[in-house]
């Protein structure tokens, strides 16, 4: 699995379920190994496989299940179950920064972007708290805290600019809403800086877009009142 060879890896944690009733190994340990298929499954891109492993697990007792569902959930585009999920997790273990940032990515999908914003700030406030998370090292840690914070940033400075256009031309409320896509895209990858700048581009293009098309509503609507006061003034001047 480490080594990122997942069909290998897949058949030897297949090998692992198969023993658990000839070896007696306990029910820990044959969940681990269906986890490991989750994830297996989950890299690979097949979700609802990955679900079938995990759903063997008994969540109570392994919390990192129901993470991953979690994630697959995500990818599924069922975003209030992946919700539920991620609050679980965070009711018993509310001090984990991992679970915090995938709690802050998926509100972003899910356009709660202040909510989001505070997730990303709980990922800064544990890691600099110095919390250990299993199989994360410290500069994993800080590489995360980074990203968190540079997220919670781009939200707080991207995200009102979108939400405050008042679109009604069709065309450019779905730009708006690609760029929301590709906003939420790249917050959730790596080295995205580049990206981000483009759509930072394409956000004050369609700003001054917009800004032409209010103007040029307003002035129809001016036009539109001076003859409106026109024809009253004729009206009246024939009485």
């Amino acid at each position: 699995f480490h080594l990122k060879n997942y069909q290998e890896a897949i058949q030897w944690f297949n090998r692992v379920v198969s023993m658990q009733l000839d070896t007696g190994m306990t029910w820990t340990e044959t969940w681990a190994a269906c986890n490991n298929l989750g994830r297996c499954y989950y890299i690979l891109g097949n979700y609802e496989e990955a679900l079938k492993w995990l759903e063997k697990i008994k969540l109570s007792n392994y919390d990192e299940a129901g993470f991953n569902m979690g994630l697959i959930y995500q990818k599924l585009g069922q975003l209030e179950k992946a919700a539920e999920k991620f609050e679980r997790i965070l009711d018993k273990k509310p001090h984990n920064p991992l679970y915090w940032n995938a709690k802050g990515l998926l509100l972003i999908e899910m356009k709660k972007e202040k909510f989001a914003a505070r997730a990303f700030e709980k990922v800064e406030e544990y890691i600099s708290k110095g919390v250990h998370v299993e199989g994360q090292t410290r500069k994993e840690l800080s590489e995360l805290e980074k990203t968190a914070q540079e997220n919670r940033n781009r939200l707080l400075s991207i995200m009102p600019r979108l939400t405050k256009l008042k679109l009604t031309d069709e065309k450019q409320i779905k730009q708006r809403e690609e760029i929301f896509k590709e906003i939420t895209q790249a917050l959730q990858g790596q080295n995205n800086k580049t990206q981000i700048q483009d759509l930072l581009k394409r956000i004050e293009e369609l700003e001054k877009k917009n800004g032409a098309l209010i103007s040029e509503i307003a002035e129809v609507k001016q036009v539109g009142k001076f003859d409106e006061n026109q024809k009253k003034e004729q009206e009246m001047s024939q009485i």
